[in-house]
């Protein structure tokens, strides 16, 4: 079952992301900004939400990716979910990396300031001073999720570090269930022993950080294994309950915004932020009356929805191109015209992320069949190596 809001959410919140990254390298900073009208300073607003989209992009994977695991049962399979999961994170990872190469290549020869540090304070997201890193060893670590882990991110592409945890999060989860006999068909014994070893040994192996991020994607999760009794609570009180959810995410999303909520060191702005979050999934995930409109919502949701993963991942080095290019001098003031200059670059990026788009993540699906074709010919070796 497709959930058209769901997907509404996880297009817009990578478009946010994006957003945030641009202006920040486009435009000059909000302090600068506080004299501009009403409307500018709500532009500043929404594109300063990154990190918040982010919180977000882990409720919806603990909702899909968990729920995915969770609804196999007894049939879960770990060849069968690994090929999914890997398939679908390498086939855009692996050109991704490869566009980060290019491009810090570009800059290196046009702007190599820009990697050596100069305009970490003034963009808040171009590398910091003596942290860049594009070795082999580098990009092998990010290819094995391993980046804040043992590496740092590849290049220029920070948002990489979110990769890292996403990966662990589908590994720990499947580990904690088979060992509680969750899934999977009839686990020994000794079997769900070894998961429960397993999943401790990967919590001892990620760093906090990653953990407090674990329990915002459990939220998504707890909403997936709930779903049937929250539709059945949300048809009796939609309106009451929407309004009153609606408004405690917003008021979650200022206060984590403004920097309100202490407790930054140990997740508590993002952990109340995601509660908020998943208490609002159970709004979205009701469904709605089916018609004309209503379809062509959905195809509008899907297709961003589809776009999310690869813009993610690619925009970065993108940003950092043309803010290498056309602003290492001034950024743009905050007004009218700069806003639709902005515009202009955020339509290229998209353009640009829909080609890759096109190239790469839309072949996930015969990706996943090659690989499960390959993993099929190995057992049988090794089946027939056995006789």
């Amino acid at each position: 079952m497709r959930y058209a809001r769901l997907d509404l959410v996880r297009g817009g919140s990578a478009l946010i992301v994006v957003a945030e990254h641009l202006r920040n390298a486009t435009m000059v900073d909000f302090q600068r900004a506080s004299q501009s009208p009403a409307w500018i300073k709500g532009f500043y607003f929404v594109t300063g939400l990154g990190h918040q989209a982010v919180v977000v992009f882990f409720v919806l994977s603990g909702f899909f990716v968990g729920g995915a695991a969770l609804k196999a049962g007894i049939q879960f399979q770990w060849t069968t979910y690994l090929s999914a999961r890997l398939s679908r994170l390498w086939t855009v990872l692996i050109p991704c990396l490869l566009l980060t190469y290019v491009v810090d290549n570009v800059v290196w020869a046009t702007a190599p300031s820009v990697l050596d540090g100069a305009f970490a304070e003034t963009w808040h997201s171009a590398p910091q001073s003596g942290a860049y890193d594009a070795s082999l060893a580098t990009a092998v670590g990010n290819l094995l999720f391993l980046q804040t882990i043992v590496v740092p991110v590849y290049g220029s592409n920070g948002p990489l570090w979110s990769l890292a945890n996403e990966f662990w999060y589908y590994m720990l989860f499947p580990l904690m269930a088979m060992a509680a006999a969750k899934i999977g068909e009839r686990p020994t014994v000794m079997r769900r022993l070894a998961c429960a070893l397993l999943a401790v040994l990967v919590l001892c192996f990620i760093p906090f950080s990653m953990l407090s991020g674990y329990m915002v994607w459990l939220l998504g999760l707890a909403v997936f294994a709930a779903r049937r009794e929250l539709v059945a609570f949300m048809a009796c009180h939609f309106r009451a309950a929407a309004a009153g959810l609606f408004g405690l995410f917003a008021a979650c999303l200022v206060l984590s915004r403004l920097r309100i909520i202490p407790g930054v060191a140990w997740g508590l702005p993002d952990l109340l932020l995601g509660s908020a979050f998943a208490a609002v999934c159970a709004v979205l995930i009701v469904p709605g009356a089916q018609h004309a409109a209503e379809s062509r919502f959905d195809q509008f949701s899907s297709a961003l929805a589809q776009l999310s993963y690869t813009l993610y991942l690619s925009h970065f080095p993108l940003v950092m191109l043309i803010g290498a290019e056309f602003y290492r001098n001034e950024r743009m003031p905050a007004n009218g015209a700069s806003v639709l200059v902005f515009t202009g670059w955020l339509v290229l990026l998209l353009c640009v992320c829909w080609a890759l788009w096109w190239l790469f993540e839309r072949n996930t699906s015969v990706v996943r069949q090659y690989v499960d074709l390959l993993v099929g010919q190995v057992s049988a070796a090794r089946r027939r190596s056995r006789i």
